[in-house]
């Protein structure tokens, strides 16, 4: 029996995909989580019947997978998931032309279903498929999704299934660990119960996503509702893939440089494993201000990373989430903490930089970025009040960067239209020592002003 090769980063894609795949096939299914392993099954591995490869991974691409594939001589269906157009990916040029019955792609987002019928279509002879009136489901993933509780089923043998309860009154959830336990991987669900299943599996962003009827701006707004997404938002708004793979590795190359920093590692290790919009904020702003210096005269290695060093360490002073989304002190939101509350928010850039520098010398560059992210150019920002002519150029390019990934965040919660945010940035930003990050902050995304 030929088995399904996944590749990709992202389990919790992984976890849908494979739901997916083995509601209909019966095909042993083999996960590679990086391009190293992927390369590595290729070489080793003779009964691959399918590769399902995600493009964008941290390590790599799909691109790398798919050069080995054709140096190893594999004449196999290849299918390549990516937000991008496969035009826009060189390392793909004439790959459906080159063989238009084994190479396919599908473009982010996309349905479910059209990538089981594509496999259905490539697989062929070579596929189990299962057309009884039960789907399998894995235990590990039914746990992790399910809200509704199904009736849930157990092949005893080939010939026989068994309903759950049948089995004792226990709590169905505590009965399949216990089941799984014992080695137990799978359950079934009827075809119908699969289906809502199926739905419930799908949060309300992807159902967005896949609807025909989304706007750009929708998508883009449900996109930022999941950390795990954020990249694919990006690539939505219109970022090359080369800046984010540029940006992800400034952001692990200055992780990597911190983590040999003595004293260091368990300060990083918190502020890396904070969740939420303290989160989404320090990527989303590493992100932009790397692809946004990339197009700029002043593009170097050492620029990315002061950058990227600001991104993670801007708001380590202060320990709640709330705080950390206030962007300007004279909003409501400001005005609404206690007094204490709110003296922390002036102060945290001054007070991250004083912590930061108990561990580590830092240069003038990154503590203006620091000190300055929350400063604005008509001198209405905080903690100082400069304006324009103050603020040096990485400050400005990380200051539009940070204020974009701040309503990015928001606008899906407070339905801020993307024209509206980026009317804002345009009328706020265009003078001074912004002008050339605004312009290029429009060669990113190719924005129209």
């Amino acid at each position: 029996m030929k088995h399904f090769l996944l590749i990709d980063d992202n389990f919790d894609h992984i976890e849908l995909l494979m739901t997916s795949i083995e509601s209909r096939f019966d095909n042993e299914i083999l996960i590679a989580g990086t391009i190293s392993e992927a390369l590595f099954v290729l070489e080793n591995r003779k009964d691959i019947g399918v590769i399902i490869a995600d493009y964008n991974m941290r390590e790599g691409t799909g691109g790398d997978v798919y050069k080995r594939y054709r140096e190893l001589g594999y004449n196999i269906p290849f299918v390549l998931l990516t937000a991008e157009s496969i035009e826009d990916l060189s390392e793909f040029d004439g790959f459906i032309d080159s063989n238009t019955s084994l190479h396919r792609y599908l473009q982010k987002p996309y349905k479910m279903n059209d990538l089981v019928e594509m496999l259905e279509d490539l697989m062929g002879d070579g596929a189990n498929q299962d057309d009884s009136k039960y789907k399998k489901v894995r235990i590990q993933s039914y746990l992790t999704i399910h809200k509704t509780n199904f009736p849930l089923f157990v092949k005893i043998n080939e010939d026989k299934i068994i309903q759950l309860s049948q089995l004792g009154d226990e709590d169905s959830d505590f009965q399949l660990k216990k089941l799984q336990d014992k080695g137990l991987l799978h359950i079934y669900l009827t075809n119908e119960d699969y289906k809502s299943f199926i739905n419930e599996s799908y949060s309300s962003m992807t159902d967005l996503l896949i609807s025909e009827k989304t706007t750009v701006s929708d998508k883009i707004d449900a996109q930022f509702d999941s950390v795990d997404s954020f990249h694919d938002g990006l690539v939505l708004l219109g970022m090359p893939e080369a800046s984010l793979s540029l940006a992800q590795k400034s952001i692990d190359t200055t992780i990597t440089n911190l983590r040999k920093t003595k004293g260091l590692t368990p300060v990083l290790t918190k502020i890396l494993s904070r969740k939420g919009y303290v989160q989404q904020i320090s990527l989303l702003t590493n992100y932009i201000s790397v692809a946004i210096a990339k197009e700029t005269e002043y593009a170097d290695t050492k620029l990315y990373e002061k950058l990227s060093l600001a991104a993670i360490f801007m708001d380590m002073s202060l320990q709640e989430e709330e705080p950390c989304k206030v962007l300007d002190i004279k909003e409501q939101k400001y005005k609404d903490f206690d007094f204490g509350t709110r003296g922390k928010i002036s102060a945290h850039s001054e007070k991250s930089c004083e912590i930061l520098e108990s561990y580590l010398e830092i240069s003038q560059d990154v503590r203006n970025i620091i000190l300055e992210h929350h400063e604005r150019p008509d001198g209405s920002g905080f903690p100082r009040g400069i304006t324009t002519s103050s603020i040096k150029f990485p400050s400005a390019i990380f200051i539009l960067a940070h204020e974009f990934s701040h309503h990015l965040i928001l606008s899906s919660i407070n339905r801020v239209p993307l024209k509206e945010v980026l009317l804002r940035l345009y009328l706020d930003y265009d003078t001074g020592n912004f002008k050339k990050p605004l312009e290029a902050f429009k060669r990113v995304f190719k924005f129209d002003k």
